[in-house]
């Protein structure tokens, strides 16, 4: 392992690995979280060296529709014949699946299940829904909640408004929080779904927490101060998130930490697609889809580039794969969000196998490496209780006000 400066803190930070039970929001699962070892960023030995007891388990709920750049500063939206459901109950009941094949993995649904110490070997994990179009009606939200989702995005284009705000959807500006969108609000905090304000725009952030009784998250953000992603918050968000009594984590990926990872990796804003994956997108809203198949043509580069080259257009522009940021950089972006928002108030976030491979900060390679974060806070002079509340406690305190007794 090259030298970084926090190797001498490894041993105690490991130790306090050991002794917190780590708490981390954003784990998006891809079939392997539970396996006793795999080549994911995150599988059960990995969980194990990070000391992870409890992990948002985060699940595509992608039904009822979906949208896409397909111009300038413009989605199409289009809906799917499917129940608006019955992705979701698919995708939890496959996930559940998995998770039994792990005796150590336990789901969690209620506050009084969330524990405060180290249990045993046991890890507990939460279901948090990536997409919100499923919530077509009140009595969705209800069914998602029987299902077992405790946390859900609700940055949409139908009732909130997703970042950029600037875009059009449809052809028509996207609402800051309609009416319905108020209704949603009301009702997972009624029920105990915690509000989660990834992708979500500033302005709706700002209404949704006006609208709601119950503190709300960001599972995996940025300052805008110091990285200009729309996928960020404006300082003001962050504080409003605070003030609330909500929590913010930290994203894990490399052009989220620093301007000087963002600017040579994305010299256009990343929500801001180049000609050809906007001509991409068109073609893939052409005709009707399976919302699997969608999703498939949606990520895969293979299939882009195959597009390209049959209809003579030019190669995507490369992105950079050199790993650039590193853990100081993840630390000090962490030490200013403490600065904005109280050391109460943030925590470790996460996009973790939602992000490549070379997004991950130098000096941390995957899931399993986390107390190599934390020894470089340890030499930043962190002391234990600090570094406590931001593995562990400020998201067990949020989500035990949120979940349901």
């Amino acid at each position: 392992m090259a030298e970084f400066g926090f190797e001498p803190w490894l041993a105690e930070a490991r130790g306090l690995h050991r002794d917190i039970p780590v708490f981390v929001p954003y784990l998006e699962h891809y079939g392997e979280t539970f396996k006793s070892a795999s080549t994911a960023q995150a599988d059960i030995a990995k969980i194990d060296a990070a000391g992870i007891r409890t992990f948002g388990c985060a699940i595509n709920g992608s039904s009822g529709g979906y949208g896409l750049p397909v111009g300038p500063r413009e989605i199409r939206w289009c809906k799917t014949a499917e129940p608006p459901l019955l992705p979701l109950q698919r995708t939890i009941e496959r996930t559940l699946a998995h998770a039994r094949a792990c005796p150590r993995a336990r789901l969690i649904t209620r506050a009084s299940e969330l524990p405060a110490e180290p249990c045993g070997d046991s890890i507990g994990f939460f279901f948090l829904v990536t997409n919100q179009t499923q919530y077509v009606s009140v009595e969705a939200v209800d069914e998602a909640f029987r299902l077992g989702v405790r946390a859900a995005h609700i940055a949409g284009d139908f009732w909130t408004r997703s970042c950029p705000i600037h875009w059009s959807i449809n052809g028509r500006e996207a609402p800051v929080l309609t009416e319905f969108g108020r209704q949603v609000v009301a009702r997972m905090n009624e029920l105990g779904i915690v509000l989660d304000m990834a992708h979500m725009s500033d302005e709706s952030t700002l209404a949704i927490i006006a609208a709601s009784a119950k503190p709300v998250i960001d599972s995996h953000t940025c300052s805008r101060t110091l990285v200009p992603s729309s996928r960020g918050h404006r300082d003001e968000a962050l504080r409003a998130i605070a003030d609330c009594g909500g929590v913010a984590g930290i994203h894990f990926a490399d052009h989220m930490l620093t301007q000087a990872v963002y600017g040579p990796k994305y010299p256009v804003d990343i929500y801001e697609p180049e000609p050809a994956r906007l001509a991409y997108n068109r073609w893939i809203m052409s005709v009707p889809r399976d919302i699997e198949e969608f999703h498939r043509l949606r990520k895969s580069r293979e299939e882009f580039e195959r597009f390209l080259r049959d209809n003579g257009l030019p190669p995507p522009r490369p992105i950079p794969s050199t790993r650039m940021a590193t853990l100081t950089h993840m630390a000090e972006h962490i030490e200013y969000m403490v600065n904005v928002m109280g050391i109460d108030h943030v925590g470790l976030g996460g996009d973790i196998n939602g992000i490549g491979w070379d997004q991950w900060p130098l000096g941390m390679d995957h899931t399993g490496e986390l107390p190599h974060l934390t020894a470089e806070l340890l030499r930043r002079g962190w002391k234990e209780e600090a570094l406590r509340k931001l593995l562990s406690d400020n998201w067990r305190r949020v989500f035990a006000e949120c979940l349901p007794d």
